[in-house]
């Protein structure tokens, strides 16, 4: 049967002075909680984290310090039943992480004692340790109970720091039913969260997996953004963003009926930020994937039912206008002239002529502006431009005004003429 294994946890808050030999008096602050770990068969450790800072509350120099640990059987006097001197530990802006039990591991029977601890310290370049008063006195708890081996404590100004390669804190929760870690903030601020992660590297600074039915990453809030992220994109053609949907399908649900975007200038939808294919912006509705709206490079817009805009009317509020469609992409210029003598060439806007391709059939729409009938026709239609004549009734040359438009093919659409659309699902895994 294989043995049962006990993980202890210790927990130590109090506010200590200690007097330094070679310095100005300090205030250490100790404080540590639980961390998961793997324990030896031969014995016990028990993590133990803490910040030191001086008697003006700042973090002590960053360096090596030395700490010997005991536990007494007393809050005074008496003789250690256990104790170790750990050299070099690392304390990094005040904050530090050890094991108790990492020179001298601890033994169930030791636990099990009411326990008092006792810490001193010998800061960098000092010669002697000096003791940090009062001892600690901890909870009493037994290998086979729930409890934690603990005294009363909250978690300010912790540092849990990991080597190279591991985790600075690994909490495992797979055998419970709650939050395996959760953060809260009471900040007046924005510039304090509930959890915040950094990473100094290329890895992300809080990374979220879910194995099961709910969320990787989970977050709330009552009044303000439930999640909230910034990446290192300080210019608008910056390559990373502040979300990464590193799925093979990215895919944003809303639970409620609405899911809003806002901007305070641009929205911005790039359909191919790899630059090696062309994609396609769909709008649909249903479960049918009933397309209404779509937007692509190679087949342009293209909306179901009539296409119309909204105009302001000065006494009828919003009204529709619809656009009107034809069976091929056309261009149209249209512009008012002058007979003179009965004709009148003209000539294409340089602009128009450069979206259309001239070198194909177009066609030109002439209607008179005139107090008597005047028969106008083409004479001419070349690339330039194209010539009117106009004569009255009695076959005389006109002098009038006339209206005319201009319709041409659109340059590279000149064989698109009423073609098939029959899109692929737009939910590529469904």
């Amino acid at each position: 049967m294989p043995k049962k294994r006990w993980i202890p946890t210790f927990l130590v808050a109090s506010a200590l002075m200690l007097i330094i030999v070679a310095g100005p008096p300090r205030t250490y602050n100790a404080q540590a909680q639980p961390a998961a770990q793997s324990l030896p068969p031969e014995g016990l450790t028990i993590p133990y984290t803490g910040q030191l800072s001086d008697e003006s509350g700042q973090p002590v120099p960053d360096g090596t310090y030395d700490f010997a640990f005991a536990l007494y059987n007393a809050e005074t006097g008496g003789a250690p039943f256990w104790s170790e001197t750990q050299t070099g530990v690392t304390v990094r802006g005040g904050n530090f992480t050890t094991l108790l039990g990492l020179v001298n591991l601890l033994s169930k029977e030791v636990v099990e004692r009411e326990l008092w601890l006792e810490v001193a310290l010998r800061g960098p370049r000092e010669r002697v340790f000096t003791t940090l008063t009062p001892r600690q006195q901890l909870s009493d708890a037994t290998p086979d109970s729930t409890s934690s081996l603990s005294c009363a404590h909250t978690h300010l100004y912790e540092w849990w720091e990991g080597s190279h390669s591991g985790h600075g804190l690994a909490v495992d929760n797979r055998y419970g039913t709650g939050d395996g870690i959760r953060g809260y903030s009471n900040s007046p601020t924005s510039n304090y969260a509930g959890v915040y992660g950094v990473n100094f590297n290329a890895g992300p600074g809080v990374y979220g997996r879910s194995d099961g039915g709910g969320p990787g990453v989970s977050g709330h809030s009552s009044s303000h953004f439930g999640v909230y992220a910034a990446g290192n994109n300080n210019s608008l053609y910056d390559v990373y963003g502040d979300i990464l949907l590193g799925g093979i399908y990215g895919e944003i649900f809303a639970q409620g009926d609405w899911l809003n975007l806002y901007s305070n200038n641009h929205v911005i939808v790039d359909l191919d930020n790899d630059n090696n294919s062309s994609g396609a912006f769909f709008r649909i509705l249903g479960g049918n994937d009933e397309i209404l709206f779509t937007v692509s490079e190679a087949t342009g817009v293209i909306a179901a039912g009539n296409q119309a805009s909204m105009a302001p009317t000065a006494d009828y509020g919003q009204r529709l206008l619809y656009a009107v469609e034809g069976t091929g992409v056309w261009v149209e210029d249209v512009g008012t002239a002058a007979l003179s003598e009965g004709e009148a060439t003209i000539r294409f806007d340089r602009v128009f002529a450069q979206t259309v391709n001239v070198a194909q059939p177009y066609q030109v729409f002439v209607t008179p502006i005139s107090q008597e009938p005047v028969w106008l026709y083409i004479t001419a239609k070349t690339a330039a431009g194209f010539t009117v004549r106009g004569v009255t009734l009695d076959g005389a040359p006109a002098n009038c005004s006339f209206d005319y438009r201009v319709v041409a093919e659109r340059l590279g659409y000149e064989n698109t003429r009423l073609e098939s659309f029959e899109p692929t699902s737009v939910r590529g895994h469904e």
